[in-house]
């Protein structure tokens, strides 16, 4: 059985904001973990350094996204 729903454009604004800022919520509290020094999983990278950075990055690219599709101002 398949249940289709229809949404407006609004109506996914509003689901991929929540996604993106869950998503970049999640980097954001890797990052706070690497800056605690607390136990640390590798996210995207095994080197710290270049986990971190990466980290970073996707968190930029999330707030573009966020800012693009109206979730932040500026």
């Amino acid at each position: 059985m398949k249940t289709a729903i229809e949404l407006c454009d609004e109506q996914m604004n509003v689901i991929l904001i929540k996604a993106l800022m869950d998503a970049r919520d999640t980097f954001n509290e890797y990052l706070q973990q690497y800056e605690d020094g607390k136990e640390w999983v590798a996210v995207f990278e095994t080197d710290r350094e270049k986990d971190i950075k990466e980290l970073k990055k996707h968190v930029k690219a999330c707030n573009r996204l966020l800012y693009w599709f109206g979730g932040i101002d500026g």
